[in-house]
């Protein structure tokens, strides 16, 4: 349930309450890369907890691609790992929008080939760009409708945790 109101802080940044915690707590940052901040709040440390659930099934949806980072969002279409794997500093601090062709809407094939590792190239080249001037969003992995659901975020925790190696009692 505490997942849910990280959704809202990412899909509804202008509310109230989203413009009320992004002033305590993550001025410069989203709600994914907050950290949990000096002196937080109870309600805080218990929204903040929820965090890495959220990374687990949170994409993003490249529009404009003005908005999304390369290397800091989870934008690529693999279910295993949606975050850019190619270590390039060129690519630090840039927008996804820099790999769009400046004639027409649609991927600079030869920037793409030069800049990122074949796995990487091979995802974003796959990804369609959309023909509308909208900004880019977030979507949830885990519904069809990609909206954020309690019942689907407690699936995909649960699948998290059988896919972990199991630990003993005794440290081994």
């Amino acid at each position: 349930m505490l997942a849910k109101q990280g959704w809202h802080f990412l899909c509804n940044p202008n509310s109230l309450v989203s413009r009320v915690y992004k002033a305590r707590y993550f001025p410069h940052s989203d709600f994914l890369s907050a950290d949990l901040g000096s002196n937080p709040s109870f309600v805080w440390r218990s929204i903040w907890s929820a965090q890495n659930l959220l990374k687990l099934g949170v994409r993003r949806t490249i529009r404009t691609g003005m908005h999304t980072t390369i290397l800091d969002a989870p934008w690529l279409p693999d279910k295993d790992n949606p975050f850019v794997t190619t270590n390039n500093p060129g690519l630090l601090n840039q927008n996804v929008s820099t790999f769009f062709s400046i004639d027409s809407l649609c991927w600079d094939y030869d920037l793409i080939m030069d800049m990122f590792n074949p796995r990487d190239a091979s995802l974003i080249l796959g990804l369609p760009l959309s023909h509308t001037f909208d900004d880019d969003c977030w979507y949830w992995s885990g519904e069809p409708n990609g909206s954020f659901s309690v019942r689907s975020a407690y699936a995909l925790l649960q699948q998290s945790k059988s896919t972990r190696p199991a630990s003993n009692n005794f440290g081994f």
